[in-house]
């Protein structure tokens, strides 16, 4: 994957009560990926296969940030790589008895300018076993259990267990209780992203930054008619020690007048809420997804709500197939509501009303099979271009144009 980027922007500095300053900039970034990959699977015999995959990755970026009269103010050039590999081993005892386990290794490296080092590379692994029983021909119990290794966090036993009750031809019931863990990443531990041409830092935890453990719950209704529409609602909650958190710091430094942020932990956190899911297919060239989340996510330690986390989040995915020229039209996207953009743990009155706003992602696409494996694929990204520079990275409306080839598909 190559992809090159040039725009320009701009943004308003104010200087003093009633004066602002326009600065405008000229932007490029360069960004390519290459990954490989293979596997290999073993059908011992009819009831047991043995499955081996290595993979990795590599991921070069660099961007680079002018002024109009071409000095240059800002760089960030960055290449990680991935590598690992992983095995599973299946074995049905009988059509109620199902035995599967495996593992996974890999190691993740990430050389850059923005690290203090210059280069950081970790490890981790994990082996996982669980058994598939059907006491009777409508209910699943699925125990389980993953061991996790992190080089510099250590061993993690994380069971769970997994129910399914068929209560009839087009209903069941499905709920899961499990135990999570998650070590911070490179750049969580250890990035310094300086921005002081765009007025902010962001500061990796370092070795004060904990991994984040959970307990997890879920409860899923689902309503089937065969292959015409599914519809799900689910209950969700998670229970969290140590959240790893993008924290605001100070506002007051006038090198860094949007702020100095940093990771940190959350000692004790709980996000719960409610998810509803339809998928229909209305015609044979027609179907359609959709959700709506509710959400409700609170750092129990500070008795605040949690950052950056809307209350309502509205999806939707549709395709079409339009026959006479072979060609399926796209449309998808996403709404949520307001969220809190800075903590209310930050303000003396630990209240706040900075929030970034509502909004709406449209997108579309078109893809059409030219030749015997190769498929033509136009897409434009933020329909309403819709960016906001002062809450995140908002991408302004974007086309591309791209040809895939499939080397493994046959005719």
């Amino acid at each position: 994957m190559a992809e090159d980027k040039d725009w320009k922007e701009s943004e308003v500095v104010q200087i003093g009560v009633d004066r602002d300053t326009v600065y405008n900039y000229d932007d490029s970034e360069r960004n390519y990926r290459y990954d490989i990959a293979a596997k290999l699977r073993w059908q011992i015999d009819p009831v047991a296969d043995f499955t081996f995959d290595i993979h990795g990755s590599y991921y070069d970026h660099i961007w680079k940030k002018f002024t109009r009269s071409n000095a240059w103010i800002d760089t960030s050039e960055t290449d990680d790589d991935i590598v690992g590999s992983s095995f599973q081993y299946n074995r049905m005892f009988t059509n109620n008895h199902i035995l599967t386990f495996g593992g996974d290794i890999f190691t993740q490296g990430l050389n850059s300018n923005q690290l203090a080092s210059g280069s950081e590379r970790v490890r981790n692994e994990d082996l996982y076993m669980q058994y598939e029983w059907r006491p009777v021909s409508k209910l699943v119990f699925l125990p389980g259990l993953r061991w996790e290794h992190h080089e510099t966090y250590g061993h993690y036993f994380n069971p769970s267990l997994n129910a399914m009750w068929d209560a009839c031809r087009f209903f069941n019931l499905r709920g899961s209780i499990s135990k999570g863990f998650r070590a911070p990443s490179i750049k969580e531990l250890y990035f310094e992203f300086d921005h002081s041409a765009a007025g902010y830092i962001v500061y990796g935890g370092g070795e004060e930054l904990d991994p984040e453990t959970s307990i997890n719950y879920s409860l899923t209704a689902e309503i089937n008619y065969s292959q015409e529409a599914v519809h799900r609602l689910t209950y969700f909650r998670s229970d969290l020690k140590n959240l790893i958190e993008f924290t605001e710091g100070d506002f007051s430094d006038p090198t860094y007048w949007r702020g100095i942020y940093y990771y940190g932990n959350i000692v004790k956190a709980k996000t719960e809420g409610i998810e509803w899911e339809t998928q229909i297919k209305a015609l044979n060239k027609l179907d359609l997804s959709f959700s709506y989340t509710y959400l409700s996510a609170k750092n129990l330690t500070e008795k605040i709500d949690l950052i950056n986390r809307p209350d309502h989040t509205f999806k939707f995915n549709t395709g079409y197939v339009i026959s006479p020229i072979d060609t399926r039209l796209s449309l998808w996207g996403f709404w949520h509501d307001r969220k809190l953009w800075i903590s209310q743990a930050e303000t003396s009155e630990r209240s706040s009303d900075a929030y970034a706003p509502s909004r709406w992602n449209l997108n579309a696409g078109l893809s059409r099979e030219l030749f015997d494996k190769i498929e033509l694929f136009v897409k434009v990204n933020n329909i309403l271009d819709e960016k906001n520079a002062n809450f995140g990275y908002w991408p302004e409306r974007s086309y591309t144009v791209s040809i895939n080839y499939n080397f493994s598909r046959s005719n």
